[in-house]
């Protein structure tokens, strides 16, 4: 990069409302505004260390985080989402963080806003702007004074599809901090940026092809096969790192009639009042188990009294809850089974089952109990050996992966058992199993 063009233009910092001219270091002389070689770091070296990343959001953050350090001079990066009022902020890193008051912040759309919907990237000096083309092979710049000069220096990279020569834009990458505002095709800076802004618009979009997948469209909560995976890590960890985690089992009662009298329009409006208020108020994972059967995933509760709560504040959720439809305010209320993980010491000393209730899944329960007691010997070293590891495994395999998958299918089948009690002694209630003197029950919170 040739060090004259990435001084050509010094940024100008604005001071107690006073423009002041930011000196910049003598060629050749290290100082604030010379790049680091690490932030020549190729965008390929990314892309190979991203696969080592888990989650989307870890991605997303971790391709941020790789901007911010690329210079010293950059000092926040900031991803936004177009709305019709503006833009919403999604994530920061660097700067203060972030609360939920500025999460929920609408970035109001103003004349140099405006420019980003035209799908050019802006750079801000003092009171200068830079604009731009959205093309990459295409360096042409616009230079336009500002009445009121920017309190920082930094530049916008719009993010969205491509029609035509136009940009449709949904999101925004921010970034605070000097950017070389050249239109040289030398412009290495600025070129590693808008690289890295579209490396986050790929990951936005595997975000969205796995919402797609995973997503019921019904009620916006989790489908079921999603619902298998995320079980699985929490058995995982509740096996290996003895995190606690309670599974509900939430049946809506008597929803066939509701369906019957008020029709299938108004039963699916039903539906997605049932989604919204479980991820709003259960907390946890939501997930639609199947028809209109729900469960719910919820961590850090390790004791008895703290389950019988939870129970009793579903129960307050759903019995009852009114819902605001097209055809009218329905009722509706549910029969709801808990059960917690640290019920499994309990558990494998269980020596007689219940043959008169749900005979099939009882015997279900009294085959998965002894298949985990069988593995868990053979899983002894394996779990000595993951437990001195600092962090859980990415994947889990023989033995130990059937170990997990077991115990997740047993806790489901024990709270799906707890909410049929609840339905034998009349329903719109909550029940949850409980293990004495090696006999398993279940008994009524609600």
């Amino acid at each position: 990069m040739n060090n004259n063009s990435w001084h050509s233009a010094p940024p100008l910092a604005v001071a107690n409302g006073n423009r002041q001219l930011q000196a910049h270091p003598a060629p050749g002389r290290p100082g604030p505004l010379e790049p680091q070689t690490a932030f020549f770091r190729s965008q390929s070296s990314v892309v190979r260390r991203l696969h080592l990343v888990g989650h989307r959001h870890n991605r997303r953050n971790f391709i941020m985080k790789e901007i911010l350090s690329a210079d010293p001079n950059i000092k926040k990066v900031e991803l936004w989402e177009a709305k019709d009022e503006g833009f919403r902020l999604m994530a920061r890193v660097g700067g203060p963080p972030m609360g939920s008051e500025q999460r929920e912040f609408i970035m109001r759309t103003d004349p140099r806003i405006g420019k980003i919907l035209e799908g050019q990237t802006v750079i801000f000096n003092g009171d200068r702007l830079f604009l731009f083309n959205s093309d990459p092979d295409d360096f042409n710049v616009r230079e336009e004074s500002l009445t009121v000069p920017f309190g920082s220096c930094g530049c916008w990279i719009p993010l969205g599809n491509m029609s035509g020569a136009n940009m449709e834009v949904t999101h925004m990458v921010a970034v605070e901090g000097f950017v070389n505002p050249s239109g040289s095709r030398e412009n290495e800076q600025l070129d590693y940026l808008v690289g890295m802004a579209r490396l986050i618009w790929l990951e936005l979009y595997t975000q969205r092809d796995e919402e797609i997948r995973n997503i019921d469209p019904l009620t916006n909560l989790w489908n079921r096969r999603f619902l298998d995976s995320v079980l699985l890590k929490m058995a995982t960890a509740s096996i290996v790192r003895r995190r606690c985690f309670t599974v509900s089992f939430v049946d809506i009662d008597d929803f066939k009639v509701c369906n019957d009298t008020y029709g299938h329009s108004a039963a699916d409006e039903v539906m997605g009042i049932i989604g919204s208020r479980l991820r709003s108020e259960a907390g946890g994972f939501a997930s639609r188990y199947g028809g209109e059967e729900f469960v719910l995933l919820n961590p850090n509760i390790s004791s008895l009294q703290e389950l019988e709560r939870h129970g009793v504040f579903l129960h307050s959720i759903f019995n009852p809850m009114r819902c605001n439809t097209e055809a009218g305010a329905i009722e509706i209320r549910a029969s709801i089974g808990v059960v917690g993980s640290f019920i499994w010491p309990a558990l494998r000393e269980v020596k007689h089952f219940p043959a008169d209730f749900k005979e099939k899944m009882m015997d279900g329960v009294r085959e998965l109990v002894e298949m985990m007691k069988e593995a868990r010997e053979r899983c002894d070293a394996d779990l000595m050996r993951l437990r001195r590891q600092k962090k859980l495994p990415d994947k889990l395999e023989g033995p130990l992966l059937q170990y997990a998958s077991n115990w997740g299918r047993l806790l489901v089948m024990l709270a799906d058992m707890a909410m049929y009690m609840v339905k034998l002694m009349g329903k719109n209630g909550v029940a949850m199993p409980n293990v004495k003197n090696g006999d398993i029950s279940f008994s009524v919170i609600v």
